[in-house]
């Protein structure tokens, strides 16, 4: 693997043109501005000689006549793009080297038309009162914080607590354990790259998946004359080098069954140091020949550290940027100024072409099968949705399976998936899914797709379409305007209601978790998809959503304690 020393390096090449090319076009144009210059002189000579001769209204007429022709090569050629080329869209900004960035930190490469920016990934959690107790629920370890925010349930057998905390003597903190060298991490990212491109690769310990049902998503393929990328697969990865396996070799393997060269890949990394980088670089020649297009980038954002959402939220729109054409500022508040306020400025990138049909499949860190993926696009395809998401789950404290999302969804009667009280925050009713909404209620016991306000849920396939036309996008809280502080995805669904694109679904047969241990579990509790359509209730009349209107009101929760109802399209089209 070669290292590429993190200082910004003008390309040779941008798209297609060479600097020898762009010498000989600044070359022209200098030459053109001279003569043209030089043939108004010898006009505006030759007028003054004739006024005393009466041939002024000829010279009058051939001068305007010079001028529209200069102007309309002008107005169709638009020079102004290669005279000064960097104040266009195709070469952006170059950027400097990241103060933050540590010395010694791994380099890396990015395409040219997708500039570095700084950032780690994370997914939407339930607001918990310290990230640790989200990092907690997701692994399965649960205590009151997780489960109970705020610290439900504080007061009992509190002078026992206060005894127990007496006797708690302070000890010597343990070092660290050493950092693996850049060497081992290359050779550990070596060993998993086979697995990461073969599905029947071994060497691995993995999630087993099934083999992709070529019959059920053979509609998915892209016609061979289709020339513009259908599926655009985005994901943002911090510290998961172990769940890359199964994670990127079912996105590999849904990616040869769609058509590579129809496919590319948007990967923003979080500043690991388990070797997650490392894969991804790895990843590159091989996805190369295969013929996708592969944007990956690093960044040191750090989500726990303040502004969490607003973070959570550049994280996503730079692995959008493709799609979307706008950079995503590197400061928060910045960003912050770019998304919420009218007329602020945006700074273009070149945009990937896009079939008009094109789908974005968004996947957090889960354990995913290739099938879990098609099964998204191919409901967001049957359903005329547009947008599909899985259900994903956790496992706190060895329990059954528990509904992991809930403070982002919202069912489409505004409600959350389960109810939380909101003097206890307790998640005692975890198991009631859907309580006062029966069409959901009973479409998820028959493992049927349903509509939703709003989901995320681990993995989602949305319509490329508003982004594309950057009528939606991932953006901050209206704070300034009174809006309800959700989450980043929450947020996502609302804006596409309001933009048209309110076909927003579940799909109960995609069930996700955070591990390859836990993703096995749920697999047995809940079903692979090829299980269920071996049953036959997929592709049934019932299948079919019966679409309905957003809801007059949508629960607002900053945190589990919090809790009020809000209009749907609160500060819109303000």
């Amino acid at each position: 693997m070669s290292l590429i020393p993190h200082f910004p390096v003008p390309s040779v090449r941008h798209n297609g043109k060479s600097s020898l090319q762009s010498v000989l076009r600044h070359g022209f144009v200098v030459c053109s501005s001279i003569y043209v210059f030089v043939i108004i002189w010898q006009y505006t000579i030759a007028m003054l000689r004739t006024l005393m001769r009466g041939r002024l209204a000829v010279y009058l007429q051939l001068s305007f006549l010079f001028l529209g022709i200069v102007y309309l090569i002008v107005a169709y050629d638009k020079p102004s793009s290669w005279v000064i080329p960097y104040y266009s869209g195709d070469y952006p900004w170059p950027t400097k080297p990241d103060a933050t960035t540590p010395a010694g930190a791994p380099a890396y490469t990015t395409s040219p038309s997708f500039p570095q920016v700084t950032s780690v990934a994370g997914s939407a959690q339930p607001p918990t009162t310290t990230d640790g107790a989200s990092e907690k629920l997701k692994e399965g370890q649960v205590d009151d914080v997780a489960y109970h925010e705020a610290g439900a349930g504080a007061g009992e057998n509190e002078e026992e607590d206060d005894e127990k905390d007496e006797e708690v003597k302070p000890t010597t903190p343990a070092s660290d354990p050493p950092k693996p060298s850049q060497e081992e991490l290359i050779a550990k990212a070596r060993s998993l790259i086979p697995s990461i491109l073969d599905p029947s690769d071994t060497s691995i310990d993995r999630m087993s998946c099934p083999p992709i049902n070529t019959t059920r998503y053979a509609h998915l393929k892209a016609s061979r004359w289709e020339r513009k990328h259908k599926y655009f697969f985005a994901l943002n990865l911090r510290q998961c080098v172990d769940l890359l396996p199964r994670l990127l070799g079912s996105v590999v393997e849904a990616i040869k069954f769609l058509g590579p060269s129809h496919c590319a890949v948007s990967i923003v990394e979080g500043n690991s140091d388990d070797g997650t980088l490392q894969v991804l670089e790895l990843l590159r020649a091989e996805l190369d020949r295969l013929g996708v297009k592969y944007y990956l980038r690093s960044s040191t954002l750090n989500p726990a550290a303040g502004d969490r959402i607003e973070k959570l939220s550049m994280l996503r729109a730079m692995a959008l940027e493709p799609v979307t054409g706008i950079l995503t500022p590197e400061d928060v508040s910045e960003f912050r100024i770019s998304t919420t306020e009218p007329g602020a400025n945006i700074t273009r990138t070149k945009q990937l072409p896009l079939s008009s049909d094109a789908t974005v499949l968004f996947l957090n860190d889960v354990s995913a099968c290739a099938e879990d993926i098609l099964e998204l696009a191919h409901q967001r395809t049957r359903q005329s949705a547009d947008m599909t998401c899985a259900m994903d789950w956790t496992h706190p404290a060895e329990s059954d399976p528990v509904f992991y999302d809930v403070w982002v969804s919202r069912a489409v009667n505004g409600d959350l998936f389960f109810d939380i009280p909101a003097d206890t925050a307790s998640w005692e009713f975890s198991a009631n899914l859907f309580f006062n909404e029966p069409v959901a209620r009973s479409r998820l016991a028959s493992n049927l797709p349903f509509q939703v306000f709003a989901c995320w849920n681990g993995a989602v396939a949305f319509t490329a379409e508003p982004l594309v036309k950057n009528e939606v996008g991932f953006r901050a809280v209206r704070d300034k305007k009174g809006e309800c502080f959700m989450g980043e995805p929450t947020i996502f669904c609302k804006d596409l209601w309001w933009a048209g694109y309110g076909r927003v679904a579940v799909v109960p047969s995609v069930n996700l978790e955070y591990s390859d241990n836990l993703g096995r579990r749920v697999k047995t509790e809940k079903g692979f998809v090829s299980d269920w359509v071996a049953k036959g209730i997929n592709g049934s009349v019932r299948e079919q959503i019966e679409w309905t209107g957003p809801p007059d009101m949508v629960k607002c929760m900053p945190t589990f304690n919090i809790q009020s109802w809000v209009s749907w399209n609160q500060t819109l089209g303000e």
